[in-house]
């Protein structure tokens, strides 16, 4: 063994020479992930070997990487080349999940920002009740995940207890949710509206669009292929009524009739903004299938 070859750092040389901070060399000895190979008999400070700086550099290699510390100890404790190709590929696994994740999140971070803008825009004009600017779209089928059961259906409160469930069932099965929640009223839409404090039982179902399916789930169902009636209002959910009216009466007044349930989109809501005023919601009324 040449003299070189002997040659033994301190903490303060080691770190110096890969260009890390010396409290991460403790760090690593502290969790046997990188133990230093003798300690100073005279002052029990951490003496590392020459040969060990290979070690610290896949270390500190695989680290950059993205990899765990925990992962890291594994392969520097076994240098077999197929567990080493085990490991590799078990985090390139949860590498990709992760990615996905992140893209997710940011899908959803930009449909989000999109219905603040677009509710912006709309505060700089007025969007009432009084002239909506009722228009016939078509709905597009999409998977979505619901909740659906008969309760009181007071507007002040109607989505809550779904939409908790909601974000129960996408962290339980690991989905996707893009776009506003959606309130479905399978009563008729006068029943939504609360008059005079009477509690309404009504038969409500809250969903929300997502990106992926799981077989697991039993609360996934396609929504929409249909065309509707529609209305955007500024404004608080509870002075929707006269709105619905008027795009009935707007829709029959062209020869269309109403063939399903009616429901609106929370583009913008309590979950959002604590401002009433700012609340924007898109109100559909399904009509026959018809040329447009």
């Amino acid at each position: 063994m040449s003299k070189e070859s002997n040659k033994i750092y301190t903490v303060g040389q080691m770190a110096k020479l890969c260009r890390i901070s010396p409290e991460l060399l403790r760090y690593l000895d502290k969790q046997n992930i990188f133990r230093p190979v003798a300690r100073n008999p005279k002052n029990n400070y951490r003496c590392y070997s020459e040969e060990q700086l290979q070690d610290l550099l896949l270390i500190m290699e695989l680290r950059r990487l993205g990899l765990a510390y925990s992962t890291i100890s594994e392969l520097i404790d076994d240098r077999d080349l197929s567990a080493a190709k085990s490991v590799l590929e078990k985090n390139l696994i949860n590498m990709r999940r992760e990615i996905n994740l992140m893209q997710n999140k940011y899908h959803q971070v930009v449909d989000l920002l999109i219905r603040v803008s677009s509710s912006m825009n709309l505060t700089n004009r007025s969007v009432s009740d009084s002239d909506p600017q009722i228009k016939i779209e078509y709905v597009p089928e999409r998977l979505v995940l619901y909740t659906r059961y008969p309760r009181d259906i007071d507007i002040e409160l109607n989505y809550i207890q779904h939409y908790i469930e909601l974000l129960k069932l996408v962290d339980q099965f690991e989905l996707t949710c893009t776009g506003p929640i959606t309130l479905v009223y399978h009563d008729h839409f006068s029943r939504m509206f609360n008059a005079g404090g009477k509690e309404i039982m009504g038969d409500l179902e809250v969903n929300i669009s997502v990106a992926n399916s799981n077989s697991e789930c039993k609360q996934l169902r396609k929504f929409g292929g249909f065309t509707a009636a529609t209305f955007t209002y500024l404004g608080h959910y509870r002075e929707l009524e006269d709105g619905y009216y008027k795009m009935k009466e707007w829709a029959e007044s062209l020869g269309h009739e109403v063939s399903g349930v009616s429901f609106q989109e929370l583009v913008v809501g309590r979950t959002i903004t604590s401002n009433e005023k700012n609340f924007v919601t898109k109100v559909f009324l399904p009509l026959e299938m018809i040329a447009i």
